[in-house]
């Protein structure tokens, strides 16, 4: 690649370049991959799924990102004008339920294990698995680079709205978009001078990180990181209208509520009355038009911050959780790097250690959004990113 080429990229956002720095430090290649599983019942138009695929890429500029950063100053990604986009189909009709649902399980975790490379467009692939005649499974891969979970959502609604108008032989939307890199010019005018003065205030005082990992005894053997564990539980139906109902009746969210569970937690472990932690937000308010259905990466990881207080009744020491949430709009574009140099923590050691992902939406749940002739049925799994802030 030439030096004239490279200058027509364009820099990247904070969030992207650290993404990158732990993909390429990472052992594996599923670092920071996203996998989502839809299930189709009804029959469907193979070659019409392909052209509203390949419409919906044509549209968004960070759906055909790539990215370079090898003899460079800065890394760069560069929006391809046109790509052949990877569409694999397999045919597993005949298999008995279970041994597709093993076959399934084989699949993801082989489409997890191969990854991308981030030199080549696109940055995500589609697999069509045909179960019947009347059900396939649709598995859509991608980089976390490219877009964060607002941004796919965006790509599967538009998806399905393309394919259901080419179907029924309607042209489908082809208005105007705002797109990623309109964004990123955006982003590259801010200045953060304003913001830096709300976070020096946000952490004045805060000097000892609230960090779990070392509160907790070390294990009797020591043991080379393997990657991510995960935990799962559900809450029941009852509980889960009581938290919302909790929420509505004193002006919070769900997200107030679990960041307060979690500040506590870290209370309790940690012995420490005034914590902090991160939690992603959207941090797509306040930027450019039509921001929430701009295809990119938005999503900032900011810190939160809880005191405790005895005497403090639980319901105000709540809302007051909430408030910060609200105040911190106007900044959550701040890069945390910047941010951390404002914080009277001892030099070097991490602000927090500790991350909160609230999604407060559904994508292409079928609960969440009817789509006419579609055959979405239900999201079976998936990575989803912080909606509510």
């Amino acid at each position: 690649m030439t030096t004239s080429e490279t200058l027509t990229g364009h820099p990247l956002h904070a969030v992207q370049k650290g993404m990158l720095f732990h993909y390429l430090a990472a052992d594996n290649r599923e670092v920071y991959l996203m996998q989502l599983l839809l299930d189709l019942r009804q029959p469907f138009d193979l070659a019409i799924l392909r052209e509203a695929w390949h419409r919906v890429f044509s549209r968004h500029d960070a759906l055909r990102a790539r990215f370079r950063w090898e003899g460079l100053k800065e890394p760069l990604q560069e929006f391809a004008e046109r790509i052949s986009l990877p569409v694999e189909v397999m045919d597993w009709r005949g298999r008995t339920a279970v041994d597709q649902a093993e076959a399934l399980e084989s699949f993801l975790a082989t489409d997890r294990r191969a990854g991308f490379d981030l030199h080549r467009a696109p940055l995500a692939r589609l697999s069509v698995i045909r179960r019947d005649e009347a059900a396939t499974w649709l598995v859509f891969t991608n980089h976390h680079l490219i877009m964060d979970g607002r941004g796919r959502q965006v790509v599967l609604e538009e998806f399905l709205d393309t394919y259901d108008a080419l179907r029924a032989g309607r042209p489908p939307a082809a208005d105007a978009c705002t797109q990623y890199a309109d964004y990123l010019a955006w982003y590259s005018r801010q200045e953060f001078s304003g913001s830096l003065s709300y976070w020096r205030s946000f952490l004045e005082g805060f000097y000892e990180p609230s960090s779990i990992a070392a509160a907790l005894p070390p294990p009797p053997v020591k043991r080379k990181p393997r990657g991510w564990g995960v935990q799962s539980f559900d809450i029941d139906p009852e509980t889960g209208d009581s938290l919302r109902k909790l929420a509505s009746d004193h002006g919070l969210t769900l997200n107030t509520l679990f960041q307060a569970a979690w500040s506590l937690l870290l209370c309790r472990y940690t012995g420490l009355e005034d914590v902090v932690f991160g939690a992603t937000r959207a941090a797509r308010r306040n930027t450019v038009e039509d921001a929430d259905d701009v295809v990119g990466l938005f999503i900032n990881t900011l810190p939160v911050r809880v005191r405790f207080d005895d005497g403090l009744a639980v319901s105000t020491w709540l809302r007051e959780i909430r408030r910060q949430q609200v105040s911190i709009r106007e900044h959550d574009q701040t890069p945390l790097t910047l941010i951390q140099q404002c914080a009277e923590t001892p030099r070097g050691a991490p602000l927090f250690d500790t991350i909160m992902v609230f999604n407060g939406e559904h994508p292409a749940d079928a609960d969440h959004r009817s789509v006419a002739g579609s055959g979405l049925q239900h999201v079976l799994g998936g990575v989803a990113v912080d909606r509510q802030d």
